[in-house]
């Protein structure tokens, strides 16, 4: 099993902090619940897709959700990121991103046969 107990207790006990941090900026907590439910969805849908048969239609659609959940946790991070950098590393920043993005679509769903 991908996701154990330990890790959802590590992961709920890090969001339970960064809430507390985050308590006085309505902005910061929005984006640290979103990051939670985001992540507790991810790591759902991993473990429900490795039940699934192989060539399913589910297993498919469960793809789809992992790297759609995968793009927007990594655009909401590259945002966050984005705020403390300088201009020059932000276009390197977001072109790696949108890079990584497109790269793991191209392999996982057309190159995949």
């Amino acid at each position: 099993m991908l996701m154990t107990a330990f890790n959802i207790s590590m992961l709920t006990f890090t969001f339970v902090i960064a809430a507390y941090k985050a308590k006085g900026d309505p902005w910061a907590l929005s984006f640290v619940v979103s990051i939670y439910a985001m992540l507790v969805l991810l790591f759902w849908c991993l473990n429900t897709s490795d039940r699934v048969p192989h060539d399913s239609k589910a297993k498919k659609m469960y793809h789809v959700a992992v790297w759609s959940l995968g793009a927007v946790l990594n655009i909401m991070f590259s945002y966050k990121v984005s705020n403390v950098l300088p201009f020059a590393m932000v276009f390197i920043m977001w072109a790696m991103a949108s890079l990584a993005i497109v790269v793991i679509f191209v392999v996982g769903f057309i190159l995949r046969t």
